[in-house]
């Protein structure tokens, strides 16, 4: 998979829209103290400097969602797979809305 986008650094970028575009996300990409506003769907996938992106990853054993960071292709192979969200948003599977903190909104 590496291969097809070497040289061409674009059609990764374009491929990465694509799919999100697919799931109904949208990408912020945001350095610093830049701040994003969340659209009407709870927010897109926020990829920081450092090229980590915020997920609301679900542990089924507990029952909860804990906040962290993974790489833009890691997050959205989770929000495909598991209940998981990006923060502020929706669960991927139940639905389930949550906080800036990944809590439960009651």
């Amino acid at each position: 998979m590496t291969r097809l986008f070497e040289g061409r650094p674009w059609v990764r970028s374009v491929a990465i829209a694509v799919a999100l575009s697919f799931l109904g996300l949208g990408v912020m990409s945001c350095g610093g103290d830049t701040q994003t506003e969340p659209d009407d769907a709870g927010g897109g996938l926020v990829i920081d400097a450092d090229g980590k992106t915020p997920i609301c990853h679900y542990q089924q054993d507990i029952g909860t969602w804990t906040l962290t960071r993974l790489s833009l292709e890691a997050a959205l192979e989770h929000l495909a797979k598991h209940d998981d969200a990006v923060p502020g948003g929706l669960t991927a599977i139940t639905k389930t809305r949550l906080d800036s903190q990944c809590k439960r909104v009651s």
